[in-house]
């Protein structure tokens, strides 16, 4: 049982080692600053609850239901508003409890460890894309709390714990947050209008994400192979639980 607890920084990686030296360059040579990259006092990019370009998103349910379309398009736009906002909240939220997470793998990383580097690239940009969103939600006026209460406090407690005992829940974790408001960003981006405000700050998110979610992917591909045969099983009991919980409730 000990060596199936053995922490991640002292398993030896396969595939990561070919994919860090790309991820680093791109974050030096692909990065984005929350206030150099975006011009938020430009009159274009004010953002408000009466602004006329803060309907919901086409694809949304919610836009087919008779209740939204019969409504006035002050009231409409309110609701696109608030809806938009309170995901770039829970976004934030969930890019905070990532990096928890994140600084709790890199603190017990040895000398010369290769994720080192890597990792304090993505905490850092994630820490730009929690600047993005609040500010949003700031200038938006709108009242969002995101995530419940009893989800946040929970997971500011358990999320370093994951990370530390069982990495694997962690990053499968990671990647239910990330691949979801990936897809639905680059989505919205193909097929309908935003706020210029709000496509701006997902064009900065979809470029950095991907790293994110390329290293997500490839530690796991490199992790759950070398794994016991009960703590893979164990991984499959959690999975939907825990996505369920990070999907479904922290949007509630």
């Amino acid at each position: 049982m000990t060596a199936t607890l053995t922490p991640p920084a002292q398993r030896p990686a396969r595939k990561l080692p070919g994919l860090l030296p790309r991820l680093n360059r791109q974050s030096v040579e692909k990065r984005s600053d929350a206030y150099l990259d975006i011009d938020w006092d430009d009159p274009e990019l004010q953002i408000g609850p009466d602004d006329p370009r803060c309907g919901l998103f086409e694809f949304d349910p919610l836009a087919a239901t008779e209740w939204y379309r019969s409504q006035s398009p002050e009231v409409q736009q309110r609701v696109g508003l608030h809806r938009i906002c309170s995901a770039f909240k829970v976004g934030m939220q969930f890019e905070n409890l990532l990096q928890r997470g994140l600084l709790s793998y890199a603190f017990r990383l040895p000398n010369g460890a290769p994720e080192y580097r890597y990792l304090h690239h993505e905490i850092i940009e994630e820490s730009q894309h929690s600047l993005m969103f609040q500010e949003l939600v700031n200038r938006s006026g709108m009242p969002v709390h995101g995530m419940p209460l009893w989800l946040r406090t929970t997971a500011t407690v358990m999320v370093p714990v994951f990370q530390r005992l069982l990495p694997e829940q962690f990053f499968i974790l990671v990647l239910g947050g990330e691949d979801p408001v990936d897809y639905l960003q680059r989505r919205q981006l193909r097929e309908g209008t935003t706020h210029p405000l709000i496509e701006q700050i997902m064009k900065i998110h979809i470029t950095e994400e991907a790293r994110h979610i390329a290293f997500a992917r490839t530690y796991l591909k490199d992790l759950v192979p070398r794994l016991g045969r009960f703590r893979r099983l164990m991984l499959s009991i959690r999975t939907p639980i825990v996505l369920w919980i990070k999907i479904g409730r922290a949007h509630v």
